[in-house]
């Protein structure tokens, strides 16, 4: 028996991650190969994927056998004493490269995610450019990027799942920096009311403005009236948490970490 590392055995894409990654692109309804690269930390980065074992590519042949980790993720610097897995630290382990049309993520997830939320997340990206979007600076925001494709691609799936929902991106979207608050005039630390109108005033380019309103209408979902225990903390994993209604919680994140970056991109 193979899959679609071509392999078989022990050298073979885990059958569990084959099922995820295909299921996830039908539920999708993405009509194209998702190609997977499991990066380990005992691999050099400049090693070529048509030299990595089965259990680690997914759908990676041909041409792509020919790149590397570090063709993909030339920077930081890169080289046969980088490990592959430590050159995605900078994408918290995980991230989808539309110019190589691949996902490579750690083989051991980091960051307090499993493998099974990175592969949704990063397959929810491939739905983004599906769909026209673009991750550039001259047509949208990350901050904006990020967050649609966590309340449009990567919570149903969760919500399908029967998961708890993700509500935050990274840890610095709970607050503004201090310079921030200032300038915008309001605390570091604001509630939906007062930074929601806001960040919408900031929100100009046709590609942000058609992703808020199909946020929006993604959180206007009921499972967005739950509440729910958030833990705040570099791995998530801090004993101090807090309730929050799910809808409220997510929309002050995506304000927040969309004025933070407007004022950064200022200064």
């Amino acid at each position: 028996m193979t899959n679609g590392s071509g392999q078989q055995g022990d050298d073979r894409f885990p059958d569990e991650d084959v099922a995820l990654i295909e299921g996830t692109r039908e539920f999708f309804k993405i009509d194209r190969e998702i190609r997977v690269v499991l990066a380990p930390a005992d691999y050099p980065a400049d090693k070529l994927f048509r030299d990595y074992g089965g259990k680690y590519l997914y759908q990676v042949d041909g041409d792509f056998g020919g790149k590397s980790v570090c063709t993909v993720i030339p920077q930081p610097p890169c080289s046969n004493d980088t490990r592959a897995d430590s050159q995605l630290e900078q994408s918290r382990g995980g991230a989808y490269f539309p110019e190589h049309d691949l996902i490579l993520i750690s083989e051991k997830p980091t960051g307090g995610f499993t493998r099974k939320q990175v592969l949704v997340h990063e397959i929810g990206h491939i739905r983004q450019v599906c769909q026209g979007y673009l991750l550039d600076p001259m047509h949208g925001s990350q901050s904006m990027w990020e967050y649609h494709n966590i309340a449009v691609n990567e919570n149903p799936v969760r919500f399908k799942d029967g998961e708890e929902a993700r509500l935050v991106y990274d840890d610095p979207d709970w607050t503004l920096p201090t310079s921030a608050a200032e300038y915008y005039k309001v605390k570091t630390s604001p509630k939906l009311e007062t930074v929601w109108g806001l960040f919408q005033e900031h929100v100009t380019g046709t590609q942000d403005r058609k992703m808020l309103e199909e946020f929006e209408k993604a959180v206007a979902d009921d499972a967005y009236e739950i509440e729910q225990q958030v833990a705040r903390g570099p791995l998530k994993v801090t004993l101090k948490t807090q309730k929050y209604k799910r809808r409220d919680f997510i929309k002050t994140r995506l304000a927040c970490r969309f004025l933070n970056d407007l004022h950064k991109a200022r200064t």
